[in-house]
């Protein structure tokens, strides 16, 4: 289950974490200069001028709240994997294993450092939820995607659309408003 991938120089180890590394997604560099942002308005995306950056630091109670939502994915089976730069998780992904709806399971999380984005990381750890989902039985990744246009283009160019009103999550689309919904098929 673990492998090792050389970026730049660096090797990076994919492995499961440990309950006790959940709480190093706060050493995560989320730093993020936003130029444009999408809204879901009637099963399509619209998209909007708004540059703002996202802060080095996560905000505190959100970030709390996750990493309890990933500590309840780990002690459910879930499957979360990190990437490492030796002893350092530069990425992480979060796949619930309890379905949402018929063949669908959640894809609660994934994050990676702002200083090992665009070499890859992110799409391995994607790639590593879709087949550990496919093992599963499931036959949809269902997302609630950040607005910003770097991670909706992320998802799309990786094998995600957006969802069609009649596939909206309700109860996932109520606690994230401005998240836009993206499934993943995988078969």
């Amino acid at each position: 289950m673990e492998n090792i991938e050389t970026i730049n120089s660096k090797e990076i180890l994919y492995r499961p974490i440990s309950r006790l590394e959940i709480d190093e997604v706060r050493n995560i560099d989320r730093y993020e200069i936003v130029m444009k942002m999408y809204r879901y308005e009637d099963g399509k995306i619209i998209i909007i001028d708004s540059t703002y950056t996202k802060p080095v630091k996560w905000n505190t109670e959100g970030l709390d709240n996750s990493i309890k939502h990933l500590y309840d994915i780990f002690d459910n089976s879930g499957y979360i994997i990190g990437a490492f730069d030796k002893s350092k998780l530069v990425g992480i992904v979060a796949l619930d294993s309890r379905p949402i709806s018929k063949d669908q399971l959640q894809l609660y999380f994934l994050h990676v450092d702002n200083n090992y984005r665009e070499n890859g990381v992110g799409k391995t750890l994607l790639e590593k939820a879709k087949s550990h989902a496919l093992s599963l039985g499931a036959k949809q990744i269902y997302i609630s995607a950040t607005e910003s246009e770097h991670t909706v283009k992320f998802y799309l160019n990786n094998g995600g659309r957006v969802c069609k009103l009649e596939e909206v999550n309700e109860s996932l689309f109520q606690k994230e408003t401005l998240d836009i919904p993206i499934i993943l098929n995988l078969k």
